[in-house]
């Protein structure tokens, strides 16, 4: 985070500890109408005359769609079809922006580096200037309007002004996520305070989950196919775009595998719960792990809300955290509809 912006944050009443917000003086945890700093992830541009052929060989959706009103979420694969990265990619003007988690941007940088060879495509992380915020609530198109910007009214939708961009987000509550630069961030922060509450960047994250918004981070590097992870359910995959890496896998999953495993919304009480801790079922003879954890958040009750990829098949179980004797946990009502399974009693 901006190391500027971290001192404005902590006049502004912001308790930070390694760069993060934690929590905002006595403001509530999970203010209705939220605005959040966001430092856990960071922003690359890829831009160059090549830049749009070679993401197109690169991500599983189909980059040619992105018309600068759009955005789009996209996964980067091994050549098995394991995600190494799962994120959200824009085009302004003629560059491109993907946003992605900090703890793997370095390695994703990296990699695709590796596989740019002649192509004229130049891959930069510009997390250092702009400052990331995300909305949450009912009021926050309105209070977008009156700090002067644009608030895009289709899901997956952008605009751009002075340089912000600012998306709207899928889910059952209205979300919008802005990139701001640098210089503009202060005043617009105190226009949004007019309306919005500040809040940590835990109120943003359990909106992502309960909006079902899958990421991939160090603990979950290449564990799942995209399937898994329901980006076929959400619009992160394209199955008519051609090639690209780890193709071959995703379209035989999708055309000739049954799905054995999904990505669902659970939660849990009493127990600390982390990336990639495995799930089991409760006094079952098979001590192998059904499952693992995708994302997690606190929730309103003390507890967890936490998104995990799971066998289909143990959606009814008695299901549990860390061991067969571990934390109970509960598979709630899902975001968007899952298909296969007992899922759909639960009312997803």
């Amino acid at each position: 985070m901006i190391q500027a912006w971290q001192t404005f944050l902590s006049q502004q009443g912001a308790q930070l500890e390694n760069g993060y917000v934690v929590s905002f003086a006595s403001n509530p945890a999970f203010p209705d109408n939220s605005l959040c700093p966001l430092g856990s992830w960071h922003l690359l541009r890829i831009s160059g005359a090549d830049a749009e052929t070679f993401m197109q060989g690169q991500f599983s959706n189909d980059v040619r769609l992105l018309d600068g009103q759009n955005s789009q979420l996209s996964s980067y694969n091994s050549a098995k079809g394991r995600m190494y990265s799962c994120f959200r990619l824009l085009k302004n003007a003629d560059v491109y922006f993907l946003r992605l988690p900090a703890d793997i941007a370095d390695a994703v940088i990296k990699r695709l580096r590796m596989f740019v060879l002649r192509s004229q495509v130049v891959i930069e992380d510009v997390s250092e200037q702009y400052v990331h915020l995300g909305l949450v609530g009912e009021k926050t198109a309105k209070a977008l309007r009156q700090a002067g910007l644009t608030a895009p009214d289709a899901i997956n939708g952008i605009s751009e002004k002075q340089g912000t961009l600012c998306l709207h987000l899928p889910g059952a509550v209205p979300r919008y996520e802005l990139f701001v630069p640098a210089d503009k961030a202060q005043p617009l922060w105190n226009s949004l305070c007019a309306s919005l509450t500040p809040a940590n960047e835990n109120r943003w994250e359990l909106a992502e989950i309960r909006s079902g918004q899958p990421e991939v981070y160090q603990a979950t590097l290449e564990a799942f196919v995209p399937q898994m992870a329901n980006l076929d359910l959400i619009g992160g995959i394209s199955f008519n775009k051609g090639c690209y890496t780890g193709q071959e896998i995703v379209a035989r999953t999708h055309y000739l595998g049954k799905q054995k495993k999904r990505m669902y919304l659970l939660s849990t009480y009493g127990t600390d719960v982390n990336i990639g801790d495995k799930l089991f079922e409760h006094a079952s003879d098979n001590t192998q792990s059904i499952g693992e954890v995708v994302r997690k958040a606190r929730n309103e009750h003390d507890g967890y809300d936490f998104l995990a990829v799971m066998q289909i098949k143990s959606t009814l179980a008695d299901l549990r955290l860390l061991d067969v004797n571990g934390e109970s946990c509960d598979v709630e009502q899902q975001p968007y509809t899952i298909p296969g399974g007992d899922d759909t009693e639960k009312g997803s």
